[in-house]
């Protein structure tokens, strides 16, 4: 976990199952190779057009699932 993905300074990939960053605010919920990129997004006051979101992580013994929850405003 770390604040803006852009300061990841070394490759997951092999490493870790899950990054996840908010810095953003723009949701992300994406598979490159095989680890996650995660962002929730955001839940407080809207930032530029972006929806307003949260995220919710589901991780078991085999696998990692993400899911990214639009909040009506």
């Amino acid at each position: 976990m770390l604040h803006d993905v852009k300061t990841l300074d070394l490759d997951p990939q092999g490493r870790y199952r899950v990054v996840i960053a908010g810095h953003s605010h723009k949701p992300r919920n994406e598979w490159v190779g095989d680890v996650l990129y995660f962002n929730p997004g955001g839940a407080g006051p809207r930032r530029f057009t972006l929806p307003i979101t949260v995220g919710r992580l589901e991780v078991t013994e085999d696998d990692v699932v993400g899911d990214i929850i639009e909040l009506p405003v």
